[in-house]
């Protein structure tokens, strides 16, 4: 299948796979089945935030990393893939992106020093750091193993400086201890919940996040406000003592 249709060049191809398709996938839009199903109506709220400064800065500083024309962190192999996954989380909180450089730190150091159990801990660290890592690598047909190879005292040399780079982004991140995004969330939820009560719906919520570190992060401030000991944790972990109760009750 991939290598006939993963990138469709002609429309000769594309009508093929559309008639193979037709048998066996049907589309249905949401207004053919009003009659059969009752859609609650869908009312979207936009909440604005404006970054700090010091978001700002980092966000820029990543972006103009994530630039450079050659990458020891970032190799050609996966370079789209891990552009993706760091702008991603770059966007969703400087917690999870504080994570991410660090991994690429532990990286590079594994590489200058040719270990190759500490670069595969490196490796697994940053697949962690975004969940949806391994079905983007999948689809972007990046994902490849990373031969080991010498380094050449120039190569060293521009290693070292973006391990510096990369420390810097990083200590810049963690040094950030609320995110605008975050703040903004506490009045996107009250909104929110005005709205529903005034359509008389419950005080419920479900945050989505690109990020367990975002969660965290989350969970923590949200703790710390009237929603206290009125969440549940959900990810690929569930270690949340409070969603194993969930999942016993069901």
């Amino acid at each position: 299948f991939r290598s006939q249709y993963a990138h469709l060049s002609d429309d000769e191809a594309y009508t093929e796979l559309r008639k193979r398709l037709k048998p066996i996938c049907q589309r249905t839009l949401r207004r053919q089945v009003l009659e059969y199903i009752r859609y609650t109506n869908r009312i979207p709220i936009t909440q604005e935030f404006t970054p700090t400064p010091a978001e700002n800065i980092l966000y820029d500083e990543v972006s103009e990393y994530l630039r450079r024309e050659s990458l020891a962190a970032l190799p050609a192999s996966q370079r789209t893939l891990m552009t993706l996954v760091m702008r991603k989380l770059l966007a969703s909180s400087t917690f999870a992106i504080a994570g991410t450089l660090d991994s690429l730190i532990r990286k590079l150091q594994a590489i200058m020093k040719d270990n190759a159990d500490e670069l595969a801990k490196a490796q697994a660290a940053i697949s962690e750091d975004y969940e949806m890592f391994d079905e983007l690598s999948e689809e972007l047909e990046e994902e490849s193993s990373e031969k080991s190879q010498s380094l050449t005292s120039a190569q060293t040399e521009a290693i070292k400086n973006e391990i510096a780079d990369l420390e810097r982004f990083r200590d810049r991140a963690t040094s950030i201890t609320q995110n605008a995004k975050g703040l903004k969330l506490l009045t996107a939820l009250e909104t929110g919940f005005r709205k529903a009560t005034e359509l008389g719906g419950r005080r419920k919520a479900i945050i989505f996040t690109e990020s367990r570190r975002t969660q965290n992060y989350l969970l923590d401030l949200l703790a710390g406000t009237e929603y206290a000991g009125k969440i549940v944790l959900f990810n690929g972990s569930n270690n949340d003592p409070k969603s194993k109760e969930i999942y016993k009750a069901w």
